[in-house]
């Protein structure tokens, strides 16, 4: 997680930043259309980073143990050393950017859990919220983040108007969103991700009560929301699978990348989330 916010200084030096990274290459199975894909998990930019950002949000925070944003940037600077704030918009990735001009991944990929909004309605009951200002997505673009997965148990931090904002700022820099939207079609709708001369990445994303998400929370055909399950039943994994299926083009086939399915019905669902190319016999 985006989580704390470290100078340099304070990091380990390395003769080489990318000497621990594997080195890039074609892959290994000899197929020229080989994507490669970054996937990043839970990243957040508010309270504490935003506020170091160029354009900070109110500072003041709804939490029981902190009150404002400037509570957090203490901690970083009585841990690190001094932050030179405003930071750069690049300042948040560290030597990620290095890794990512390395690795040079095609697909960049992340699970955003913080609202971009200046939205004041954050909701009720709710102990932690996090927001960006939208003037501050910038630091996503220096990244060059393709798709934001937004079926968590944040991007409502800041009411129906934060996730509206949300994805309209998004939108506006050409970044993709999976996992919620405008109504339920939107929400249930997969990001596809085109890479030129190679083919196409789609991302479907889901959410589930049992990862903090309110009942609430979930779109219908007439509200904002998050595609949220409502159960992990064989039934509703099947109709994963189905809906991935569909969207399947003709001539590509599906296989798992890594290890095997938990269930034979959920590998159902990822055999049919992983395209590739047929083998040529």
């Amino acid at each position: 997680m985006l989580g704390m916010l470290t100078p340099k200084s304070a990091l380990p030096v390395l003769p080489d930043a990318c000497a621990a990274l594997p080195q890039a290459r074609p892959d290994p199975s000899g197929n020229a259309d080989a994507i490669t894909i970054f996937l990043c998990g839970d990243v957040m930019i508010g309270r504490g980073i935003d506020l170091v950002l160029p354009h900070p949000s109110d500072p003041h925070l709804y939490e029981p143990l902190m009150k404002m944003a400037l509570g957090y940037v203490a901690l970083a600077v009585k841990a690190n050393g001094p932050i030179p704030a405003p930071v750069d918009f690049a300042y948040i990735w560290g030597d990620a950017l290095d890794a990512f001009a390395h690795l040079a991944p095609e697909v960049r990929i992340i699970n955003l859990e913080t609202a971009i909004t200046t939205s004041e309605a954050y909701w009720p009951g709710k102990q932690i919220h996090y927001r960006v200002h939208p003037a501050n997505i910038p630091c996503l673009t220096e990244a060059q983040i393709n798709c934001c997965v937004l079926s968590n148990n944040h991007v409502f931090d800041w009411g129906y108007a934060g996730l509206t904002e949300t994805l309209e700022t998004l939108r506006n820099v050409h970044v993709q969103t999976a996992g919620a939207g405008r109504n339920l079609a939107e929400a249930e709708a997969p990001a596809v991700l085109e890479v030129a001369g190679k083919g196409r990445v789609l991302v479907w994303a889901f959410g589930t009560e049992t990862s903090g998400i309110p009942r609430s929370w979930a779109a219908t055909p007439e509200k904002p929301g998050v595609h949220l399950l409502t159960d992990l039943s064989d039934t509703s994994v099947r109709e994963i699978a189905a809906k991935v299926h569909q969207r399947k083009q003709a001539g590509y086939y599906a296989g798992i990348a890594h290890g095997q399915p938990a269930t034979g019905v959920l590998g159902a669902a990822c055999h049919a989330a992983y395209t590739t190319r047929p083998p040529d016999d």
